[in-house]
This record gives C-alpha cells, structure tokens and sequence, in this order.
C-alpha cells in the first residue's frame, strides 16, 4: 500500500506540467507586482491519509495468527486552509497557511485465529479456527500551521517548507468479531463472555504536537487582474509519532460497559502521512 501511496504521488505531480503548456502572462490582465505584494488564499480539498503503524499499530495478542492488517490503513478526510502570502519578485513567494487537518485511517478484514477448548471427557485441549471480522480507525485532527516558501515558473510553482500540527483530539477504536457458531469466545468463561469485543480512545492529552515537512507543486490560473484560481498537490511527511507514549486499549463487551476486557498497548511511533489536494481562491492586494 506504501508503493501504491507514492506511486499515485509521482504520477499526479509528473503529470501536472504535461497537462497543458504553462500559457504566457494574460497580456489583456497582466499584473504588475507593485511595493505591496500580499494575498490571501482561501484552501478546500482533501487529505488521503495512510497509516504507517512503524511497524504496526498494536502487537498480535496470543490467540492470532500471523496478519498485515495493523501494518497500514488508508483514508480520505477534508482539509480546509487559509494562507497569507507575500510575493518578492515573479518567481519568489512565502506563504505562511493554517489549516483545519483532519487524519482518517482505517481498515478491515476478516482473518483466522485459533481459541483453545477443552475436550469434556478427555481434558484434552482442543485448537479450533476461529474466523474473526476486525476492524479498527484513527482519526486525528490538528491546527496545522505551515511556512512554505515557493519558487514559480511563470504559472506552475514548487513549494516546500515545515508545518507544526497542534493537535484537538483523536479517536482510535477497534472492533473484532468472531463469525461463526462454533465453541469459540471472548472472555470465557464468565458474565462478560461475548463473541464481540469493541473498545477505543478518546481525548487528546497523550497527542503529540506533529511536526512534518510538506512538498507540493501548484498552478496558477489567473481570472481577473487580482483574483487567481490555484490547484495545488502536496504530500505532508511527518517526523515524529502519532502519540507521546504507548497507549492501552482495552477491547471488552460492548453490552457491558465498563466489564473486563483484553489489553492491547497502541504503538506510540504510528504516523499518518498524507497527500494533499486543494483548489484555492488567491486574492492579491
């Protein structure tokens, strides 16, 4: 899934300038860059999120058997920005952007673990497959705020710079559900018995202020003398983990809050990367 992740990624930005012929400056509406060169841009799109578990979200418990599926996940969740930018010269612009950046992740699979029973007459134990739908999601927003400074090329523009992530909250749930009919529980014996465990985290006291560099390229479309349409592709790397400290999740019966349950500590040194997609409204003044 990481191959494909960059992959996707260098075939967007490759393909940015065989879209058209960069045209020339719009003789009819040209711009001038005068003393105050200051825009503001106004950012909507998309954050498509993956989940690099560094090397997996959770360890595997005893009973499971051998899985990717808490390696990586995948999401799509919106990004919303606002950027004040300052142009030096054509070809030289900084951008100082705040974005409302929400981090989605899940996936899901139904894999084969093994429960052990006991064999009432004979006392002997019994291995049994024991197929078991999972499924688990984090979600993490942040406050982003960026400093990217760009250099231009007529209408297509490069950019790269920090961006440090306070972070509002997160939520990491995981559910897993045995299948089938057969001998095979969770938390057997006893009242809290189930053949579903569900449990997650909330809040954001053990988040981790996220700081990553972010790379991108744009366009800009000019519409009158001060307004400008700009799309723009970016890939945001972090470097640092998703938390402070590892994290236990306890994974119980849904039907009984606050019951027993099974603990699994959540790796602290998950990140979520994600490619960025916007299409902004740039106002010179």
């Amino acid at each position: 899934m990481k191959a494909s992740f960059c992959a996707v990624l260098l075939l967007a930005v490759s393909a940015v300038p065989a879209l058209a012929d960069p045209p020339k400056e719009d003789v009819l509406r040209p711009r001038v860059l005068g003393p105050a060169n200051f825009y503001f841009q106004l950012d909507v799109g998309l954050n498509l999120n993956l989940l690099d578990g560094n090397p997996y979200l959770r360890p595997l418990m005893s009973y499971e058997q051998e899985t990717s599926l808490y390696n990586d996940a995948f999401g799509i969740s919106p990004l919303v920005g606002l950027t004040v930018g300052y142009d030096f010269s054509p070809h030289f612009s900084l951008a100082l952007r705040a974005d409302y950046d929400p981090r989605y992740a899940s996936r899901s699979e139904t894999v084969n673990d093994t429960c052990e029973t006991r064999d009432a007459l004979t006392g002997n134990t019994i291995r049994n497959p024991m197929p078991v739908a999972k499924d688990y999601e984090v979600d993490a927003t942040y406050l982003s705020i960026s400093l990217l400074p760009a250099y231009r090329f007529e209408n297509l523009f490069i950019f790269a710079g920090p961006t440090f992530s306070v972070p509002f909250s997160r939520t990491i749930r995981e559910t897993n559900t045995i299948t089938d009919d057969g001998p095979c529980y969770y938390l057997a014996p006893g009242p809290d018995t189930t053949r579903s465990i569900t449990g997650s985290l909330g809040g954001s006291d053990n988040m981790n202020t996220r700081i990553s560099l972010k790379v991108g390229v744009g366009y800009v479309l000019p519409l009158t003398s001060s307004l400008e349409l700009v799309p723009q592709l970016g890939l945001d790397f972090a470097m640092n983990g998703l938390l402070g400290e590892d994290e236990d999740l306890v994974l119980s019966n849904a039907a009984r809050p606050g019951s027993a349950g099974i603990s699994v500590p959540i790796n602290r040194q998950t990140i979520i990367n994600s490619m960025q997609a916007t299409i902004g409204l740039r106002l010179h003044l």
